[in-house]
């Protein structure tokens, strides 16, 4: 079975393993982009840095808690007008800059909230 199509955005990761512990499912996940672009001047950057583990929850499955393990990329910036050198690459579709929560448990989350509102949305 090919799970890469039950990604959020197979076009910017791959899945490389399914790690279970007892009341959680870890998917491990790593960005495939080869460039980025720089956040500050919006250079496209191939010069790879490193790389770093990002850890976001995901919706859960079947009462069972998710944690995306996200292995993303670093670039070097090359633009020396910028103060910044290193950046990491975007994955707007998977979470958002320095999320904790993936973009599909934050929506879920937001419409919980619309629909019972107030106490009920916290519960």
């Amino acid at each position: 079975m090919n799970f890469s199509t039950l990604l959020a955005d197979p076009s910017t990761i791959s899945l490389e393993a399914f790690v279970t512990e007892q009341n959680l499912i870890g998917v491990r996940v790593r960005s495939v982009q080869v460039k980025a672009n720089c956040p500050l001047c919006n250079e496209l950057s191939d010069s790879l840095y490193n790389n770093y583990n990002r850890q976001v929850a995901d919706l859960k499955w079947h009462g069972v808690g998710v944690r995306l393990e996200l292995i993303v990329r670093k670039f070097h910036c090359r633009n020396e007008l910028f103060p910044r050198k290193i950046f990491s690459d975007r994955l707007p579709k998977v979470a958002a800059v320095y999320a904790r929560k993936t973009v599909r448990l934050n929506s879920a989350m937001i419409l919980l909230a619309f629909a019972l509102g107030g106490e009920a949305g916290v519960r």
